[in-house]
């Protein structure tokens, strides 16, 4: 965040970062730097909010498009194409994905934003800093308040899903929902879903979860990710005894 911060080249959208996407994460003043920000907010980014994302914002951009609500396999895959707005930055594959297309042609403001923080920090980092980001809101924010509403409730996380027992489920359904569009000012779009424990996971799941990470698990990616972290806590170190 001190390289964002301090980096010339996108200066024209520092006083934006942490308005429609990341504020909720930056809200707590020790993130902002030394330096006082002046948070602002801009209409491209409120008419991304207004958005439908309560009801589903991957059908919204296709009847956007197209003037008609669209098919299941048409919803996929403008959904499953929503993920290279978030971790792909190359110019020329982002134009041949239908998805991509339609962001950048509806929220241009908003895509461009996007790109400038991944070309400036790279992908994994920006992948990083959305994560901090689900799990601030989730871990930090609707949990606690979900805990002091009902506090003899189970709670347990995955990503951004809360489970719990299905007596307190309507209890947490609006906790979420009032925390999210509190710090975010979009209204979420949240589903509930009975976990049933007599589904069994049968053998040609876990044979097939099994051999995708055998497949994934080459002496070469191994090498390459174990130097890759021992650069990483060299530079960690580095950093600890500069700064102490």
């Amino acid at each position: 965040m001190n390289s964002l911060l301090s980096d010339k080249i996108i200066k024209d959208v520092i006083s934006y970062l942490f308005s429609p996407l990341m504020f909720a994460h930056f809200e707590q003043r020790k993130y902002l730097g030394k330096d006082e920000i002046i948070i602002r907010d801009h209409h491209e980014f409120q008419k991304f909010r207004d958005a439908p994302f309560q009801e589903d914002f991957y059908s919204h951009l296709f009847e956007l498009e197209h003037g008609d609500p669209p098919t299941n396999a048409q919803r996929k895959s403008i959904k499953k194409d929503i993920m290279y707005v978030l971790f792909q930055n190359n110019r020329k594959h982002r134009e041949l994905v239908e998805g991509v297309r339609l962001l950048e042609k509806f929220y241009p403001y908003v895509n461009q934003f996007i790109l400038k923080i991944m070309d400036r920090i790279g992908k994994r980092n920006f992948s990083l800093l959305l994560q901090r980001v689900e799990s601030y809101l989730i871990l930090d924010c609707v949990v606690p308040e979900f805990h002091r509403r009902c506090s003899v409730a189970p709670v347990f996380t995955i990503h951004d899903c809360i489970i719990t027992t299905e007596q307190h489920k309507l209890e947490l359904t609006n906790v979420m929902f009032e925390v999210l569009h509190e710090k975010t000012r979009i209204k979420p779009g949240l589903s509930v879903e009975k976990l049933d424990p007599s589904d069994l996971l049968d053998d040609n799941f876990i044979k097939k979860i099994r051999d995708d990470i055998y497949k994934k698990s080459t002496k070469s990616r191994f090498k390459k990710k174990s130097w890759s972290i021992l650069d990483k806590h060299i530079e960690t170190t580095n950093e600890f005894l500069k700064n102490n």
